[in-house]
């Protein structure tokens, strides 16, 4: 999933990627890192985690 921005008709990608969060939940207990998820989603391991933390106290599907 990309997010994409359109701006006086030109075409612009967020680059940020979206990840359920049943996948990364998935993912860091079968021992990957959260710094190998947060680069796929094109942030920072500390925005990985508190965006991680905001999706499951709201009941978010995703990591946006």
């Amino acid at each position: 999933f990309r997010r994409v921005l359109f701006r006086s008709g030109a075409k612009y990608k967020a680059g940020k990627k979206a990840m359920s969060v049943a996948e990364a939940r998935e993912r860091m207990e079968k021992g990957e890192k959260a710094t190998i998820l947060a680069k796929e989603m094109g942030i920072s391991r500390s925005t990985f985690y508190r965006r991680y933390k905001e999706s499951v106290e709201n009941k978010s599907e995703y990591i946006i």
